[in-house]
């Protein structure tokens, strides 16, 4: 082990597996606390190829590519207009990009954490932190038991809830209050419906996307308000797309499940010993495609503002980054100008009125 500054991860997810490797790179005695390994709602994440770049500098690129996860070569997408057009500048898909076996891609990041020397105590949680400059005492609870350890530096990889953050006294602002409804189909004939197809449509309550992942089942999600959340009112707004619906006629529904994809920042994103990184920082849309490649970047530099000293700038640098998100977020939304009775687009409308 180490005998560099102490590190403590909270989360075991792509952001937070990516700022442990870095960490542990750069000499750090590094731990992740992770409640759960397991991704536990597949979402049809899609990686982009621009985050290449830093799973070659995290050492697992040619790992990524031997993988089993399938091509996704073409965003099509029907917003502003009922037609279906291609529109892959204005979801931020630069080139091809790769529908994941989300615990796959986890699971080779943490297989890489663990071979930098990477501690990690799975099935534990953050319970307390205390600030003794310039160390903290972080408690801990695991399956045998409560433990605290000390350390120079704190990473907070927690997601959407920024759990560790707020501890600290870190204030989450919550600007969109969307959820995530998913129906996973299984195929009725041997050949899975537009493999390799990310596609996006716009509907009078919310907006659709719908992917093949790798194991051939097709994913459709709703992303509409946390007030239309009815089981029976998913099956009637999938009814009332045009695009979405034809495309899951050839596949049976197995499974509904919701998940929040509500959209936020932290303030500040960092301080002293400490930095949030991935959604705990900024937690994006769905809408951008950026999630994946963000935790990346966010786990690395908030990793390396730490080990140089430059947690103000990467805070300030998260503050811009969100601020530049929620305009570019608010132009999107605007360019669907149908439904101008839809509670759903006039929420967006007025959020974006107020930015």
């Amino acid at each position: 082990m180490s005998r560099g500054p102490r590190a403590i991860v909270a989360g075991a997810g792509p952001a937070g597996a990516a700022a442990a490797i870095w960490l542990a790179r750069a000499g750090c005695s590094t731990t992740i606390i992770t409640r759960d390994s397991r991704h536990a709602v597949s979402r049809g994440e899609t990686f982009a190829e621009a985050g290449l770049e830093a799973l070659r500098v995290l050492g697992v690129r040619d790992r990524f590519l031997a993988a089993a996860h399938r091509p996704c070569r073409r965003t099509c997408v029907a917003w502003g207009e009922s037609a279906l057009t291609t529109h892959d500048h204005l979801f931020r898909l630069h080139g091809n990009g790769w529908q994941i076996d989300r615990a796959l891609f986890d699971s080779m990041l943490g297989e890489a954490a663990e071979a930098a020397g990477v501690r990690v105590f799975r099935g534990a949680c953050v319970t307390g932190v205390e600030r003794f400059d310039p160390r903290w005492s972080v408690q801990f609870l695991t399956a045998d038991g409560p433990l605290t350890e000390e350390c120079e530096w704190l990473i907070d990889a927690t997601g959407r809830c920024a759990a560790l953050s707020r501890m600290i006294g870190a204030r989450w602002v919550e600007t969109d209050h969307l959820i995530a409804q998913i129906g996973r189909f299984a195929s009725r004939s041997d050949r899975s419906a537009g493999e390799g197809v990310l596609l996006v449509e716009s509907a009078e309550h919310g907006w659709w996307y719908s992917v093949v992942p790798p194991d051939g089942t097709l994913l459709a999600a709703h992303v509409t308000d946390r007030d239309r959340t009815a089981r029976g009112r998913w099956a009637l707004e999938l009814e009332s797309t045009q695009h979405t619906r034809d495309r899951v006629r050839s596949f049976a529904l197995i499974q509904l499940c919701g998940c929040s994809a509500s959209i936020g920042y932290l303030v500040p994103a960092a301080g002293a010993g400490w930095a949030a990184v991935g959604d705990a920082a900024i937690a994006h849309d769905p809408l951008s495609g950026q999630g994946l490649v963000h935790a990346l970047l966010t786990g690395m530099r908030g990793a390396e503002a730490l080990c140089r000293g430059e947690r103000i700038t990467y805070a300030n640098a998260r503050a811009r980054d969100g601020a530049l998100y929620l305009r570019a977020r608010r132009d999107v939304y605007r360019f669907e100008s149908r439904w101008a009775g839809s509670d759903f687009w006039r929420r967006r409308r007025e959020a974006g009125d107020r930015q």
